[in-house]
């Protein structure tokens, strides 16, 4: 069996030159995986017949403390010291980073039990760094920004103290803070979420980001008389049921601060309209969901957007009028955007607001689309990237009326040739056609998607073999293939590609929740 070292060592032989970059990210894996099974298997187990105890080695800094009888004299004192104690400080800091950043299984929309992490997307706090081992422990409290971040679900008095520490222990950096309520918060749970609120504000000079989702339903006074927040960069407020006069004043102050680049407004205040005072210049990441425009003209929607020539990522909902096929004016070019999530609901194509859309650095697009006409469901897409001359390297489609014949057109196109991963929420659209048409031919025939590594569908319905044989040609390329609901797939298919991750490919699949990786 490999040690952890030397199937690190084996990685960076695979993939070239070593680098530090390679180095931690490859560390990392191993690393990571390893730490969790010392988290989630206490070294204090009591010792019994089918009991793993762990052993815990001192650390560099503390192995000139061990006697002369825990050393092999025929061993060099460095290369005793086990090779997880000579990782560089600066290298265990980055796995720790990279460790805390897991991302959760999933988010709710509320908060079903109370936690405190690092944010609310990811599984882990700071804290289980000290469980593996007492030098781990010291280098997690040396790192004021591995608790910088946090992040409050379902809030209780219990937490107050321990959020105090953490705060604490993140000393004078910039912060990232959050608060989840449940569904129906209760008044000791309203009392608890004011209560952290004022820990928060003693502490305002420092916000960085901030992510409140408040379902109380008297308002927060506090949020209306916000102390200087010089540094806050990335607001997200939902405030459920709240007076939009009140939601809007609260806004209204955030807007002005200089330093703010990130917005997420909340679906009820976006429902009607945009907001008039709204720093539309400044903004570099904009979030409108999962309100839906209703009423709000494309005009009026251009022109808003005419103005944020620094927007890196756009997401929001809109309803597409027939009415808006009739305006004829300027084209809106966002040179800087490479992020666009739209939610398009409406009976007419949304061709009318791509056709004055031009955005030459767009390498992601994220389509929810529910329009009736059966015909421009994906050729509006082909002549928007055309236009912006913009190469598509992420496409995510969800769309329950499109036909397989629509994404043939749209896969063998030269738009979509860049993509590096594809998608596809869509029932019953791909068969034996589409995943043939994947299949990159021996006979040095052109590939399509030649640069796709991944691939997510719902569902695949193919003959037996078809789809092996697309995924086995696509190899080295191809690194990930998730099919949502396996049951269409035939089973000597699914023996075959098990097998094939038997032999050591560098592949990952999933099928339904079941993965597989090798």
């Amino acid at each position: 069996m490999l040690s952890l070292t030397q199937k690190v060592y084996q990685t960076l032989e695979i993939q070239g030159e070593p680098s530090y970059k390679r180095f931690s990210e490859a560390f990392s894996n191993g690393l990571i995986n390893t730490a969790k099974r010392f988290i989630w298997n206490s070294p204090h187990s009591p010792v019994g017949d089918d009991t793993i105890v762990h052993t815990f080695y001192s650390p560099p800094c503390l192995a000139r403390q061990t006697t002369q009888g825990n050393h092999d004299p025929d061993i060099p004192q460095s290369e005793s010291v086990p090779p997880i104690h000579r990782i560089p400080v600066e290298v265990l800091g980055e796995i720790f980073s990279r460790y805390l950043e897991e991302p959760a299984d999933h988010f709710s929309r509320y908060a079903n039990q109370s936690s405190v992490k690092a944010t609310m997307w990811f599984k882990y706090g700071p804290l289980l760094l000290g469980h593996i081992c007492a030098y781990w422990r010291m280098i997690s409290l040396s790192m004021p920004t591995l608790w910088s971040s946090i992040a409050i679900s379902k809030p209780t008095s219990s937490q107050i103290p321990f959020i105090q520490v953490w705060l604490d222990r993140a000393e004078g950096c910039s912060l990232s803070l959050g608060i989840l309520q449940s569904e129906e918060p209760d008044d000791m749970e309203q009392k608890t979420t004011n209560d952290i609120l004022s820990l928060f504000l003693t502490r305002a000079h420092l916000w960085r980001r901030i992510d409140f989702r408040l379902h109380q339903n008297i308002p927060n006074p506090q949020l209306r008389n916000l102390p200087a927040t010089p540094v806050l960069e990335s607001v997200h407020l939902r405030m459920q049921d709240w007076d939009r006069t009140f939601v809007d004043e609260v806004w209204r102050k955030l807007h002005l601060l200089p330093s703010l680049r990130q917005v997420e407004w909340d679906y009820l205040y976006m429902e009607k309209e945009m907001p008039a005072h709204a720093p539309w210049a400044q903004l570099t990441h904009i979030n409108m969901c999962p309100g839906v425009l209703n009423g709000l003209c494309l005009e009026n929607f251009l022109d808003a957007l005419r103005q944020c020539q620094e927007l890196v990522s756009f997401e929001t909902s809109i309803i597409i009028s027939p009415s808006d096929s009739l305006y004829r004016g300027l084209p809106v070019t966002l040179p800087k955007l490479r992020i666009l999530q739209l939610d398009i609901r409406g009976g007419a194509a949304p061709s009318p607001l791509f056709q004055h859309l031009v955005l030459p650095s767009l390498v992601s697009l994220e389509l929810y689309q529910e329009i009736c006409d059966p015909v421009h469901r994906l050729r509006w897409v082909k002549d928007f990237i055309s236009r912006s001359g913009c190469h598509l390297e992420n496409f995510f489609l969800w769309d329950s009326g499109l036909k397989e014949d629509d994404l043939a057109n749209f896969l063998i196109s030269p738009e979509a040739q860049h993509l590096a991963r594809l998608e596809l929420k869509a029932w019953h659209c791909i068969t034996d056609q589409t995943i043939k048409l994947l299949t990159c031919s021996e006979a040095g025939m052109k590939c399509f998607l030649p640069h796709l590594e991944v691939l997510i569908v719902t569902n695949c319905p193919t003959s037996e073999g078809v789809l092996y044989k697309m995924i086995t040609s696509r190899l080295p390329v191809l690194k990930t293939v998730q099919i949502c609901f396996p049951r269409d797939i035939p089973t000597q298919d699914l023996l075959s590609l098990k097998s094939l991750l038997s032999s050591g490919r560098n592949l990952k699949l999933q099928f339904g929740q079941d993965m597989v990786v090798i």
